[in-house]
């Protein structure tokens, strides 16, 4: 695999120094390792010591969260602020000494009513200097000297609606964003443009100041956020291209599957949450960990984006996409706890990924999981309603319409017409008792179109190389199964490749013969393993014997018995018992024939007979003993279909025999595997849900009669 991006490098050391007691610079965290002046003005809980690069729970101080947004930091403390003007000279003096802030001629300030927060670092990732003050309290020591400077382009503080002091905010000759608490609005004076954000779940201003009492992080975030599209324009910057991060992670996440390197794109402590399952890790040590173990190596060989719509914020990528796979193996972090079940999933997702500086800070990834279990077949259409109802006609018994949706989701989501909108609006309770029908008010009507789905199913088919077979593992494919394919042959043929790639399933090949027990285990084991899991097979191996029943001998008779009917009975109980070891729902779909039914003057196959006549009986036997396990047997009876078997016996025929199977059936024609796929894929679908133990006649009408005068007898 061709790398499209190159190994990001490890996190860089923190080069924090403490040019004075009351004063910290701490340069870039970020890959590009330079980046515009910021001044944070803090409270004397926030200096500069170890707890200016402390990151609790994924919370990093501001000296650390401005740095790691690429700005060069220069924190000053509450009691530097004793001599504002000399304070603030000795931070620019500093930061512009540094190699690593570029440009040198604007600063940004950030700061608060008491505490100046993290808004400052947004402003100076492009410009020299911003300033962030997280109290309005150390805004108005230092606003009166702010003007001196003209490399101060612009500051953030945050503040207090209504209240102390902290409500006041003195004006500047620069750009304000204020982030203020309470509910109330207040008009502020202006001698500037000020932008001002009410936050009224915020307690007080301290709601930006990490570690503090009134922190909140949530609203610290939406600040956050709110101060970088403030500040960034005013110092041109910093700008990174956070769409080419994301790709870059969800690259060593699902192309290149490298643990390291999906951790070397994110900052020192980020976060991941899977919202329905609630997993992913808080924290390099968790995250890493999840990743090792329950993700990048759990997701399926197949799995795929199928990228809806991309959202670009200031510092968000949100992405809408489907997320497609196998679920071939078990996937903690998508359905916890579940064994593979062998489905096709279709999953829309949304993704909110918020991007400090060049490297991930947090994904919040979210999907319902409603549609995942219903796509895993895990979710009943009509659960009992536990709940009493009023006006009921009776308790009894009630059901509900489950109101989630399969593949259709995802379906709809990337094509708006591909699914009718609101069709759930006709689901209700079903009331029913044992005493009582249901009249036809009481039934809902589905779509039919979805029955028919077979996306995500997994089959065998043994004789699947050619003729019927071949037909039906096409056509099973079509409809979105997996299909294992197994027949005498070494190896398949050409056209077998040809169904893979035109659908997008998976066929599977495994040499076999149905009539070696050993044999037949070993390919069915296989196929397992192959697909992860099964729904049903189609027993389509078979032969036939054009002689007289005079001229049949022994070995004959057994031959077509061994294939015909041993290799069904066997291949079916295999498959059986891995339905019932799944606990899962099944079809069996058998191959019967006409010659089941009626026996036709000419045709010479009084053995062939026999053992079609056993698959019919075995269909109905089975039909009954496997209900009670939810696993259906059906079969289908072809009249004279167009294959090479049945030209063999026409090229044995007299010219009056050969011309019955063309003109004795009402529709005056043979059949071709065409005919017979639909009734296949109808018995596999679950638009035969109440069908078991039932044949399917595809005779072109012979069973109920023919052509006058085109069947004779000798």
């Amino acid at each position: 695999m061709e790398n499209k991006f190159t190994a990001p490098p490890v996190l860089p050391a923190t080069r924090l120094r403490n040019p004075a007691a009351n004063l910290a610079i701490l340069e870039p965290l970020s890959r590009r390792g330079c980046g515009p002046g910021l001044i944070i003005l803090v409270s004397e809980t926030g200096k500069a010591t170890s707890e200016t690069q402390r990151i609790h729970g994924c919370v990093p101080s501001p000296l650390m969260k401005w740095a790691e947004e690429g700005y060069t930091v220069a924190e000053i403390t509450e009691v530097a602020l004793a001599s504002p003007d000399v304070a603030l000279s000795q931070a620019l003096k500093e930061l512009e000494a540094i190699s690593s802030t570029e440009p040198k001629n604007v600063v940004g300030i950030i700061g608060k009513p008491r505490i100046i927060q993290n808004l400052l670092k947004d402003w100076m990732d492009e410009l020299t200097n911003l300033l962030v003050a997280y109290s309005t309290a150390l805004w108005n020591q230092i606003a009166p000297h702010v003007d001196s400077f003209s490399q101060i382009s612009g500051a953030v503080i945050y503040g207090d609606m209504e209240g102390d002091e902290n409500s006041i905010i003195a004006s500047s000759r620069v750009p304000q964003l204020h982030h203020l608490a309470g509910n109330t609005a207040k008009l502020i004076q202006r001698t500037k443009a000020v932008t001002a954000y009410s936050y009224p779940n915020a307690t007080s201003y301290l709601f930006g100041t990490p570690f503090s009492k009134d922190f909140s992080y949530n609203i610290e975030s939406v600040s956050h956020s709110r101060s970088l599209s403030f500040l960034k324009p005013l110092m041109n910057g910093p700008y990174f291209d956070l769409e080419v991060i994301w790709d870059e992670h969800t690259y060593w996440e699902f192309e290149n599957r490298s643990v390291e390197n999906t951790m070397n794109t994110m900052v020192q402590e980020p976060y991941v949450n899977h919202v329905p399952t609630m997993t992913g890790g808080i924290g390099r040590e968790k995250l890493t960990t999840f990743y090792r173990d329950h993700f990048i190596f759990q997701n399926p060989p197949d799995t795929e984006t199928y990228l809806i719509s991309r959202s670009i914020g200031i510092d968000r990528v949100i992405d809408e996409f489907i997320f497609i796979c196998t679920h071939h193996s078990q996937i903690d972090w998508l359905a916890p706890g579940i064994p593979p079940t062998g489905r096709k999933l279709e999953i829309p997702f949304t993704s909110v990924v918020n991007i400090r500086g060049d490297r991930l800070y947090h994904e919040h990834i979210g999907w319902d999981q409603g549609t995942v279990l219903a796509q895993l077949g895990l979710m009943p259409s009509y659960p009992p309603y536990p709940h009493s109802v009023p006006n009921a006609q009776t308790q009894e018994k009630l059901e509900y319409r489950v109101p989630i949706a399969g593949v259709e989701t995802a379906d709809k989501l990337r094509d708006k017409d591909a699914v009718e909108s609101n069709e759930m609006f006709a689901f209700d309770l079903f009331e029913q008792t044992y005493h009582q029908l249901s009249t036809m008010a009481d039934i809902k009507l589905h779509n039919v179109r979805p029955m028919f789905e077979l996306r995500g199913r997994n089959y065998i088919v043994t004789g699947g190389l050619g003729g019927i077979g071949y037909a039906a593992v096409r056509s099973l494919c079509e409809m979105g199964a997996n299909v294992a394919v197994l027949d005498i042959q070494d190896k398949p043929n050409s056209i077998f490749a040809i169904v893979e790639n035109e659908f997008g399933t998976k066929v599977f090949y495994f040499q076999t013969d149905v009539t070696k027990l050993e044999s037949l285990n070993a390919g069915v084991d296989k196929a397992i393993e192959a697909l992860g899991s099964l729904d049903g097979c189609l027993p389509c191996a078979g032969v036939n014997c054009n002689k007289s029943f005079v001229d049949q001998s022994w070995d004959d008779f057994t031959r077509i018995q061994e294939i015909n009917v041993r290799g069904t009975f066997f291949t079916v109980q295999r498959v059986v018992k891995q339905l019932i070891k799944q606990g899962t729902p099944g079809s069996i779909v058998m191959m019967a024939s006409q010659c089941a039914h009626i026996a036709i003057p000419g045709c010479r196959m009084s053995s062939y007979n026999a053992s079609k006549g056993g698959v019919l009986m075995l269909t109905k036997a089975l039909g009954v003993e496997l209900a009670k396990h939810n696993i259906r047997v059906n079969s289908i009876s072809p009249g004279y279909v167009d294959s090479q078997m049945f030209r063999d016996v026409l090229a044995t025929q007299s010219e009056r025999d050969a011309k019955q199977p063309f003109q004795a059936p009402p529709l005056r024609r043979l059949s071709d595997p065409n005919d017979l796929t639909p009734a296949i894929v109808y018995l596999f679908s679950d638009a035969s849900r109440h069908i078991t133990a039932t044949d399917i006649k595809i005779m072109g009408g012979l069973d109920a009669g023919h052509i006058d005068g085109h069947i004779t007898y000798e």
